[in-house]
């Protein structure tokens, strides 16, 4: 049995007359790693904070572990945030502001001893325990910050951004580090990120949001690869749109673009929709080498990225964003090319299932 640890029912929020969180509904399991992704003025962060209990719950339901916390107060609902600038009390040692909390709750020093012991290990901070935070690099706070939170062992950790303030490089070794900890403890996380990239690599399952409405709740590959709505499919990475309608032709589904029949997977019923192509599910070639779906084009710009190039290529009567990965081993293409689209990699908006 699924064991639904984190429920939203029928959440509404409201700061004045702006409507801020509309008609949310979301089931979370134990131990997931969720993201909430969308973005700046999306309701994200009003969300957890609402979850935290920074909010107050105008209309609608919490429930943690079955129990509704609507009115329960934030420091009994069992909790804990790392905030984006990590809030560290400047005044206490990295040992004291870790060991705060269990501090406030009266917990025995024994017991202070041990749980401090193994969360600093989790996260090899022991070196940091005398320092205070103006000692410490910005990669350094953050860990003390997620130690201070995983210390008390929270029914839920929530997260806000934590990582923002890092430069690339360490945000993406804080990131790795971020998730083998939370998979090796198992805590139901929440995380709260406009950056897309950031929510597919770390999450179980992604939660995007736009004006105050959860638009797709599912898996990495489910947000990426069969996008529900427009936004999704324009918010997460790049993508190519035609505009057009689903007709079946004998046996075989085709899309329709003006002249241009395209052939997709026949789990698409007719009527009209929009075809999705991200710039990775494009081959590109220099001859016609009798692919199915393949159509003349011409690139007109370029850019060399290293892993891969991008081009800029127009085809089917708009501008396609095309990604070749390996360049080495074909080179640099310009002017007329071929380019092809595997039917089984194309995704179909349908307005008729929105």
């Amino acid at each position: 049995m699924i064991d639904k640890h984190l429920v939203i029912n029928k959440l509404y929020k409201s700061f004045g007359k702006t409507e801020v969180l509309n008609d949310i509904n979301l089931e979370i399991e134990k131990g997931l790693f969720t993201t909430f992704l969308g973005p700046s003025g999306c309701g994200k962060t009003t969300l957890l904070r609402t979850i935290a209990g920074f909010y107050d719950v105008q209309k609608g339901a919490v429930y943690i572990g079955g129990n509704l916390i609507n009115d329960v107060p934030t420091h009994l609902r069992n909790t804990t945030m790392v905030f984006q600038d990590y809030a560290l009390f400047p005044h206490m040692s990295v040992r004291d502001n870790i060991c705060y909390g269990l501090k406030i709750k009266k917990m025995k020093e024994s017991q202070i001893k041990s749980q401090l012991k193994k969360t600093v290990s989790y996260l090899d901070i022991e070196s940091l325990l005398d320092r205070f935070p103006s000692q410490l690099s910005g990669g350094q706070q953050q860990r003390v910050a997620l130690a201070r939170a995983l210390v008390m062992e929270p029914d839920v950790l929530l997260l806000d951004e934590p990582l923002s303030n890092l430069d690339a490089k360490l945000r993406m070794t804080i990131r790795a580090e971020l998730r083998q900890l939370q998979k090796k403890l198992g805590i139901t996380t929440i995380y709260v990120t406009h950056d897309q990239g950031e929510a597919l690599a770390l999450s179980d399952k992604i939660a995007v949001m736009n004006k105050g409405k959860i638009l797709q709740y599912g898996t990495s590959q489910e947000i990426y690869f069969t996008p529900t709505d427009e936004f999704t499919a324009k918010f997460i990475g790049t993508t190519n749109i035609l505009i057009g309608s689903v007709s079946q032709e004998g046996k075989k589904a085709m899309f329709r673009k003006d002249e241009y029949h395209i052939e997709i997977s026949d789990k698409y019923k007719p009527g009209s929709g929009k075809l999705c192509i991200r710039p990775e599910m494009v081959s590109i070639s220099e001859q016609d080498e009798g692919k199915v779906n393949t159509f003349k084009g011409e690139i007109i710009h370029y850019i060399f990225e290293g892993a891969y190039i991008r081009y800029w290529i127009k085809s089917l009567g708009i501008t396609f964003i095309v990604d070749q990965y390996n360049p080495g081993y074909q080179g640099i293409l310009e002017g007329e090319i071929f380019i092809s689209l595997d039917p089984h990699k194309l995704h179909v908006l349908q307005e008729n299932k929105a």
